[in-house]
């Protein structure tokens, strides 16, 4: 195994062909800005190249500290747990217990990653006009309206493979945030396509037609949203059990 100076652990689908890879490092501030260090250890030690780094802080058994664009804290703490005894560890298992999962967090990442998906693929102008202005006004009932009606009719890139990957990593997320809402925490590919055997094909990178499958499932992931009952308190701001968050900062503003 690779020495890197710090402990570092395997995650994710036994199955996975990327090497998905949580490094605990005691400089982690939990912010975008955590990708330089991980920048700095491919440079000094280029055998980790080809890694998929999330850059985390584990106190007392807990992860407190995590990229907020590679997994809320408690996600990524929870499929640690599930994963790490799924591969070769070169340091031992660090964590005590599970953290409970922030479902209004999880809702606001998926919903924000179906609309702001679009702006960095070759569709910014269906962005800029159609998705942007519902982003901005902020209103949480048009963002779910607006994500029913989302086109993915048009490729999202020129690279076939790149559109195969993004789609996989949407529609995982898409059956995530459902499954999390019924209670069910779902972190591996295989587990996956047990709760959701017809997205097998698109999980698997095949090329199928996928207009039908986002269609219906978009639909049913914004039905069980609403079935939620989640309420808008202020312009950006939606509330559910008693969690206040920031649709745009992601930022809990629970009794502030």
């Amino acid at each position: 195994m690779v020495d890197i100076l710090y402990n570092y652990y395997r995650f994710g689908s036994a199955s996975s062909n990327d090497i998905d890879i949580l490094i605990d490092h005691p400089q982690a501030l939990g912010a975008e800005s955590d990708k330089e260090l991980y920048q700095n250890l491919k440079r000094k030690f280029p055998e980790i190249a080809h890694w998929d780094i999330n850059i985390i802080q584990i106190d007392n058994g807990k992860i407190t500290k995590s990229i907020p664009s590679k997994g809320s804290i408690d996600a990524v703490h929870n499929s640690l747990a599930d994963t790490y005894a799924l591969h070769k560890q070169a340091h031992a298992f660090p964590l005590i217990g599970r953290q409970k999962r922030n479902i209004l967090l999880a809702i606001i990442k998926c919903t924000k990653t179906l609309l702001t998906i679009f702006k960095i693929t070759k569709r910014k102008e269906y962005y800029k006009h159609d998705l942007r202005p519902i982003v901005i006004n902020g209103n949480f009932e048009q963002i779910l309206n607006k994500i029913n009606q989302l086109n993915f009719s048009e490729s999202l890139f020129d690279d076939p493979q790149r559109n195969l990957d993004t789609y996989k990593s949407l529609i995982f997320r898409v059956g995530q945030t459902i499954s999390l809402i019924n209670g069910i925490e779902v972190y591996t590919k295989e587990d996956f396509k047990k709760y959701y055997p017809d997205l097998a094909n698109i999980i698997d990178r095949k090329i199928i037609d996928i207009v039908p499958l986002f269609s219906k499932y978009l639909n049913l992931l914004t039905e069980e949203i609403k079935f939620l009952g989640i309420k808008q308190t202020l312009k950006n701001v939606i509330q559910y059990d008693e969690t206040e968050i920031d649709f745009r900062t992601e930022k809990n503003i629970t009794n502030s």
